[in-house]
């Protein structure tokens, strides 16, 4: 059984436009190393 718990942030202004860039910064991350990657395989390049 697996368990959670939920949790609620009480952020400041502040606080919140910095999580707002960081989560946004990692998007930004993850989609250009899923771009590379199509690029990569859409070549038919062996990625080991």
């Amino acid at each position: 059984m697996l368990l959670a718990h939920k949790i609620e942030l009480r952020l400041t202004p502040a606080q919140t436009v910095y999580l707002d860039k960081a989560c946004g910064s990692k998007r930004h991350c993850f989609n250009q190393l899923l771009a590379h990657l199509v690029v990569i395989l859409l070549i038919g390049l062996r990625i080991s």
